[in-house]
């Protein structure tokens, strides 16, 4: 039985030996890698610590390993034959960012590679996209989004987090924050760290809070000159 790994150096050529290189089973803040395909008969031994990844003793070169160059499409890791092609005659993986913005993608954080039109939707509702897990093919739905009521529903833990740091002095000039606002500020943090809603640490939060404090006294000596 075959089990995938995936190689995520950004010089890795078809030729090289297996045994340089960290194989990953999971790369999910990985928007391109190369996928192998390994044999039972193959060692594996676990390393690092935060985070894990596998090296191997055997010295077969990468190109006996059925590999393919995966790219995050949209959420999902699909299997390039395009990109294989060109890896497999010397393009390296370091240059597979150029390639696939040539043919027309577009990179953003946690969906990797948008079309023109999901680029597009994103770019115009970069306040909410958090919410999903992938764009949908429906841009015209309503209900893409969730509603007011909908908020404290599937964030209400992160809105108390935020309240709570909101209630300390320096904050008051931002305390009105409704839910929606509270939550579309949190869920940027986390598209940025690309991930959906997820725990924070609360230095991290209260660093991002002061800046937009920061903002809004400079928006209102702005508005008082004007």
């Amino acid at each position: 039985m075959r089990k995938y790994m995936y190689i995520i150096d950004s010089d890795c050529s078809p030729n090289d030996s297996i045994l340089n290189y960290a194989l990953y089973g999971r790369i999910p803040e990985f928007n391109k890698a190369i996928r192998v395909a390994l044999p039972d008969d193959i060692a594996l031994r676990r390393k690092g610590c935060e985070v894990c990844y596998y090296g191997t003793g055997d010295e077969r070169r990468i190109s006996e390993f059925s590999p393919v160059v995966v790219v995050r499409y949209n959420g999902r890791l699909r299997v390039d034959r395009e990109m294989t092609e060109r890896w497999l005659n010397g393009l390296r993986p370091r240059q597979f960012y150029d390639a696939i913005q040539e043919r027309g993608y577009r990179g953003w954080p946690r969906f990797g590679f948008l079309n023109k039109k999901q680029y597009s939707f994103c770019d115009g509702h970069s306040d909410k996209v958090y919410q999903l897990e992938r764009i949908p093919r429906d841009l015209s739905d309503p209900g893409i989004f969730w509603s007011e009521e909908e908020y404290y529903k599937y964030g209400g833990r992160y809105i108390e987090k935020v309240r709570k740091i909101l209630a300390e002095e320096e904050f008051a000039l931002i305390r009105d924050m409704t839910d929606e606002e509270i939550l579309d500020f949190y869920g940027r943090l986390c598209a940025m760290n690309e991930s959906r809603l997820r725990e924070l640490q609360d230095d991290y939060v209260k660093i991002c809070l002061e800046e937009k404090v920061a903002l809004q006294r400079v928006f209102k000596a702005i508005s008082g000159v004007l």
